[in-house]
């Protein structure tokens, strides 16, 4: 019988501590792994359009390039990465809204 696929997960996230927490937390799960991280917007778009892994993992007040920016040229991409947003707290004018 074939080993079971593990869910592969990109977080993107501009703490350090919290990618660290994750990254303990997903240590503990064996059905999951951690492929690659991202501290802004650029590099979570470059690391999951790379990897292309089952979920990432967003915050959505990132530095270069915000968490909504990133959600909608990810959409373009037509990965089929899903995507789970986390964030602190969430004002329009952060996210570049009005």
């Amino acid at each position: 019988m074939p080993p079971e696929r593990k869910i592969r997960v990109v977080v993107a996230d501009d703490h350090p501590l919290f990618i660290l927490g994750v990254r303990a937390l997903l240590a503990e799960e064996p059905q999951i792994e951690l492929v690659g991280e991202g501290y802004n917007g650029e590099q979570a778009l470059e690391v999951t359009n790379r990897l292309r892994p089952d979920i990432l993992l967003l915050d959505l007040v990132l530095p270069r390039i915000n968490g909504p920016e990133v959600l909608h040229r990810l959409d373009a991409l037509k990965l089929e990465t899903r995507t789970v947003v986390v964030t602190a707290a969430i004002e329009r004018a952060t996210l570049g809204m009005r």
